[in-house]
């Protein structure tokens, strides 16, 4: 990890966050950097297993082979790879497989453990959570069964500076934070901008905007994807590691704004 790094990029979104303005909720096309993306995968990926696939309370459930994103869109879990922190078995003991969740927009594939897989007469693909214990009780097969732990989004060969600038009027958005599911079948998820919100005008970052709750289907958002970055940026979260790429999408739904950072 590159500290120094990091640390400038948090200093000069500091910097420029200075004196926001209000701005009026409503529906803005938007930028995301890859730590806003990062929950929007997140929130898919945990939806992705067979748990609440075969439960009819994921996007995924009886959707499969459907063309629900933009083609520019592509996900998979893959525990082998390096760029992911590798984890080649799972809880059980089998071997990770890896799992085409989104391929070209397109609902493919769902995560199995042993238990969910023989309901369908088809074998694990290694994604079994640890069994109840005394020091996770809340991370158990039973409660949220099996889901991926090394999620990927498909970069694109977009620039995020490109994206900036065929934007005539949007939202620049650094992360989501505090999200909560309202609709998992529809993955409506409703949260907070954070870290930096920009507005676009004219092709250029101008006024840093106080930051703004939304409630949006991430699937209707990725299906409106514009353009998808060329890099990938790596993130841990409570459940599992999420490599993503910045996204440019044609409408987000901002539902409220704050008075002030607090």
């Amino acid at each position: 990890m590159d500290v120094t790094a990091r640390g400038d990029e948090a200093i000069a979104k500091a910097l420029r966050s200075r004196d926001p303005q209000s701005l009026e909720p409503g529906v803005y096309q938007v930028v995301l950097e890859p730590y806003a993306t990062h929950d929007l995968l997140a929130t898919l990926s945990v939806a992705s297993g067979a748990n609440t696939v075969q439960e009819g309370r994921s996007w995924m459930s009886g959707r499969q082979g459907e063309l629900l994103m933009s083609p520019l869109i592509s996900i998979w879990d893959d525990g082998l790879d390096p760029a992911g922190w590798p984890l080649p078995f799972d809880f059980e003991g089998l071997p990770r497989r890896r799992v085409n969740i989104v391929r070209d927009g397109v609902v493919g594939d769902v995560a199995y453990d042993r238990t969910r897989a023989v309901k369908e007469g088809k074998a694990s693909t290694g994604h079994a959570l640890p069994a109840a214990n005394p020091f996770n009780p809340w991370l158990t097969s039973a409660r949220l069964g099996p889901i991926p732990l090394h999620t990927f989004m498909a970069t694109g060969n977009s620039k995020v500076d490109d994206m900036i600038a065929g934007t005539e009027r949007g939202l620049y958005v650094t992360r989501f934070w505090y999200t909560r599911t309202v609709h998992p079948r529809e993955a409506v998820i409703t949260g907070m901008t954070r870290d930096g919100t920009f507005l676009i005008e004219h092709g250029e970052l101008t006024t840093p905007v106080y930051n703004m709750r939304f409630t949006q289907s991430y699937i209707e958002a990725l299906a409106g994807t514009e353009a998808v970055g060329r890099e990938t940026r790596r993130m841990w979260s409570g459940l599992g590691i999420r490599s993503a790429p910045a996204l440019k999408l044609s409408a987000f739904n901002f539902t409220g704004a704050t008075e002030s950072y607090e």
